[in-house]
């Protein structure tokens, strides 16, 4: 798991409560993990504020994994 994932990881886990350790790369937000659409445009905000990463409508509407999060960081 790269530093991204890892940052996004525990995003994710302080944003919803689940264990780290249930979040992966392939995880899908909605299918595996379970999040709301709340959740996510918090885990979006959160991304912007920590890791400088504005997120274009196009971004928002592909994400679907943790890995494609962690990607967007990546590229900024």
């Amino acid at each position: 798991m790269n530093s991204s994932t890892k940052d996004i990881t525990k995003l994710i886990g302080e944003v919803t409560g689940i264990p780290e350790e249930r979040i992966q790369e392939d995880s899908k937000l909605i299918e595996d993990l379970n999040l709301s659409s709340l959740q996510i445009m918090v885990i979006f905000s959160e991304m912007e504020g920590r890791f400088n990463a504005g997120i274009s409508e196009e971004q928002l509407l592909s994400v679907r994994t943790v890995g494609d999060l962690a990607a967007i960081i990546k590229s900024k």
